[in-house]
């Protein structure tokens, strides 16, 4: 039996790169799987298809929504819950990273990083536990985060700020929320060749990454 039959998942940016893959695994275990986007509706419905394809049932649909805004969240959240029947599991994939140097770095960049790495993932954790709580079965929230989390890198100081302050955004929810039986994690992976920083390992050079 697959180990995820009868799980509700919810994974945003997982239109493509890592969230693609995180939601193609999700389903080959059994879970239902609500696919958001921003922009990208043709790709999510695209992967959307293939899921469903692949099931043989409707396990998957896609859920457009802007996470750094809190309307937008509660209205995606909400949307799965009726769609599925309830949440069980989170995947904060949704990410957004650029090189700059500090001494050049707008507010309106450094606003647009920590909105969507820290401020999107709390939004969309509150609010998914708001409904696991209410379920009364717990639940799993999952941050993909960096291992910039705890290294710092040159010209990354807003996202390792994003990535730094999710780490403990985590460690703080984990706490809060053990005793609704919701487990919060992070994930803290190095360079993945994904389509977002495809060009900087080109400029990087791979043997740097490999």
């Amino acid at each position: 039996m697959a180990r995820l039959a009868g799980k509700r998942a919810l994974v945003t940016g997982g239109s493509r790169g890592i969230g693609a893959a995180i939601c193609r695994h999700l389903a080959a275990e059994g879970a239902s799987v609500a696919i958001n986007y921003v922009a990208s509706a043709s790709r999510a419905q695209t992967l959307a298809d293939e899921l469903n394809h692949a099931a043989g049932i409707e396990a998957a649909f896609a859920v457009q929504a802007d996470i750094q805004h809190e309307a937008a969240v509660d209205a995606m959240v909400r949307q799965v819950v009726e769609q599925f029947g309830g949440i069980d599991i989170l995947i904060n994939n949704a990410g957004y990273e650029s090189t700059v140097s500090a001494i050049d770095l707008s507010v309106d960049e450094w606003d647009r990083v920590l909105n969507i790495n820290l401020r999107g993932a709390f939004l969309c954790a509150r609010t998914a536990a708001r409904f696991m709580i209410a379920q009364r079965t717990g639940g799993v929230i999952i941050n993909n985060s960096s291992i910039h989390d705890s290294i710092p890198r040159l010209g990354l100081a807003h996202y390792c700020a994003s990535k730094g302050g999710l780490e403990m955004l985590m460690k703080t929810l984990a706490l809060e929320w053990a005793e609704f039986n919701i487990r919060v994690l992070n994930v803290s992976p190095g360079a993945i060749e994904t389509e977002m920083n495809r060009e900087e390992i080109a400029a990087f050079g791979r043997e740097k990454f490999d």
